[in-house]
């Protein structure tokens, strides 16, 4: 193949999977999806998190950890009441019932308080405090134990991540944020148990979640206080904190979105643009515009927050009725797509690229349970709620994504999925 031959063949594939991820882009806003169980088990559900689709873990009520296939139902790998689930006889008992009143409120059904997922490797937390480490053994059908993370004792952790490069993200209530060098092949050769941290960051506020965002070279955490902190992940430090809701409660959640419009795919682009989400324990959530280096296309380090007399944050509405437990990007390649879930059973899509006043109707056909039900929003320059899924329990605690189906716990003891790949008519 000659080199004119060859560019053309790019180009055109180019064209064929920009026309792929505007296709997805539009069934999203009009939840255009398949919405089914996909996995049941025989304790409830309390945390999710997912690799690659279709392997996904879940944390249970019980202390159990589970790992399963989403396509075939099946449970590939287990380790059965491995954490505390209730906490009694912990240090520090104050320390953790003061955690768990911020992560859940009057709704506390106990078990595991996070879990990870990356490639063969599972970390979880539970409130005995720590955070254990399990490689997936998928023909034996369980999750064999690497031991604790030495360097955590018996903190109590309230958010896990790992992010593309093999870095745990470990969130302690304490306000201490943690991140590790998860990879086998890490140059220190030491185990992942026993290594002390690639990052120590202080955020001097209890940390209730944490979210990374990779493409701007950064991480935020939301905090006990009501404040946002925005962190470096190549630094051991603050860049800076908002705090949109001025004491009047906590922050439950907080991510970073893109609001390019759906057609600028290079999320890496000058002109790429992103803002930071927040969520509070009174259901509210604020939006703050963020400041991107034109030449790198990373957040501005120097100035993260953009000028705020220049309209550059404010409150989305419609509000939630519960606690904002978990906000996630629909995808990683800033699409402009946001997904917020509360404890009022509810989880929200919304479209945050080029807000304008508008007005959602209320004649759109419902999905299947739990049912989509759309949302009268009049938002000027706010990103705008387009329908929510309803039908989810006050236990609904986390939501993960590839951006092609939405994943959920919320159901009692079952896994939710709603495939965008899948034609809603299809049910």
């Amino acid at each position: 193949m000659d080199d004119a031959s060859l560019f053309e063949a790019l180009n055109a594939r180019r064209t064929e999977l920009h026309s792929e991820r505007s296709a997805i882009h539009e069934k999203w806003k009009t939840a255009d999806c398949r919405s089914e169980i996909q996995l049941v088990l025989d304790d409830w559900v309390r945390r999710v998190d997912m690799d690659q689709y279709p392997i996904m873990v879940a944390g249970s009520a019980r202390g159990s950890i589970y790992v399963a296939d989403l396509e075939t139902g099946d449970v590939i790998a287990e380790a059965k009441e491995v954490h505390d689930p209730v906490g009694d006889d912990v240090e520090n008992a104050w320390e953790l019932d003061d955690a768990l009143s911020m992560l859940y409120g009057d709704f506390d059904g106990s078990g595991v308080l996070d879990v990870a997922i990356k490639g063969d490797l599972v970390v979880s937390a539970g409130r005995e405090g720590g955070a254990k480490i399990w490689r997936i053994d998928a023909p034996a059908g369980k999750l064999v134990p690497q031991g604790s993370l030495m360097a955590l004792q018996d903190e109590h952790v309230t958010s896990l991540t790992i992010d593309t490069e093999g870095r745990l993200w470990v969130a302690c209530y304490n306000g201490t944020l943690f991140a590790f060098d998860s990879h086998e092949s890490s140059k220190t050769s030491v185990p992942l148990p026993l290594q002390k941290p690639l990052r120590t960051i202080q955020m001097k506020a209890n940390i209730l979640s944490i979210s990374i965002c990779e493409e701007l070279g950064c991480g935020v955490a939301a905090t006990s206080t009501g404040s946002v902190r925005i962190f470096s992940l190549e630094h051991d430090k603050v860049l800076a904190k908002w705090n949109p809701f001025q004491g009047r409660t906590y922050a439950r959640s907080a991510t970073i979105v893109g609001t390019s419009a759906s057609g600028d795919s290079d999320c890496k682009s000058s002109k790429s643009k992103w803002a930071l989400i927040c969520g509070g324990g009174n259901g509210r959530m604020y939006v703050h515009k963020l400041n991107v280096d034109p030449v790198t296309g990373t957040l501005l380090e120097s100035r993260p927050l953009f000028d705020s007399k220049k309209r550059a944050s404010g409150e989305m509405k419609p509000s939630h009725n519960g606690p904002v437990v978990c906000l996630t990007p629909a995808s990683s390649s800033g699409s402009g797509m946001l997904v917020s879930g509360a404890q009022d059973g509810s989880i929200r899509v919304w479209d945050c690229t080029s807000p304008v006043e508008t007005v959602h109707s209320s004649d759109s056909d419902p999905l299947s349970s739990p049912s989509v039900a759309p949302v009268d929003s009049r938002i000027s320059l706010r990103p705008r709620c387009l329908y929510q899924f309803m039908g989810y329990k006050v236990w609904l605690g986390s939501i993960c994504t590839d951006g092609l189906r939405l994943v959920s716990d919320g159901s009692d003891n079952t896994i939710f999925v709603h495939d965008f790949t899948q034609d809603s008519e299809d049910l």
